[in-house]
């Protein structure tokens, strides 16, 4: 990442660039899924955040946590810290505190 290229670069060239970036963060998370995990804990932009979601079609919302071993969003709803690994429409409504 970082290069600079002079000129114009062909379509075909960047898509495969992209697919082979996709397929080496593949290949890391089939052979380290935790390194990737503690990477995107490093990174998620919802962790301390108040959220609304949609999950199981439950309109839900609560303070993200961070992210489980397993990559789950790790969610405090009311008296329950509970891991989602699927949810819909999740929207950011203010930092939590």
């Amino acid at each position: 990442m970082g290069d600079v290229v002079e000129g114009s670069v062909s379509r075909e060239r960047v898509l495969a660039a992209v697919l082979d970036g996709v397929l080496a963060e593949i290949e890391t998370c089939s052979d380290d899924f935790g390194s990737q995990v503690k990477r995107l804990r490093e990174v998620c932009f919802l962790s301390g955040k108040k959220i609304d979601f949609t999950a199981s079609e439950e309109a839900l919302s609560g303070n993200v946590i961070g992210l489980g071993d397993d990559g789950s969003l790790i969610v405090e709803t009311g008296n329950k810290i509970i891991p989602y690994s699927q949810a819909a429409e999740i929207r950011v409504i203010e930092e939590a505190s």
